[in-house]
């Protein structure tokens, strides 16, 4: 996109974030603050209750002793207008 703009890319930093959460509870809590709202949109609210449920069963398959890992990358592009 930057290139597509006509922009020259001077830097690009990719980073992994790791976030770690004690329950699947947490988890649902952080995305949903974290989403503007956005995360259980797309289920009718009288589900909620039920999702959560569904969700917190099914996430232990993925628990370890320390609890959850959430990542995602963040990118910070630094990009230049050509002189000229």
């Amino acid at each position: 996109m930057v290139l597509a703009a006509g922009l020259d890319l001077a830097e690009l930093h990719v980073t992994e974030r790791v976030r770690r959460m004690a329950s699947a509870r947490e988890m649902i809590d952080f995305m949903e603050a974290s989403s503007f709202g956005n995360f259980l949109s797309a289920i009718p609210k009288d589900l909620h209750d039920t999702f959560r449920a569904d969700f917190d069963r099914a996430a232990l398959a993925h628990q370890d002793p320390e609890g959850f890992a959430s990542r995602d990358y963040g990118a910070m592009i630094v990009a230049r207008k050509p002189r000229g």
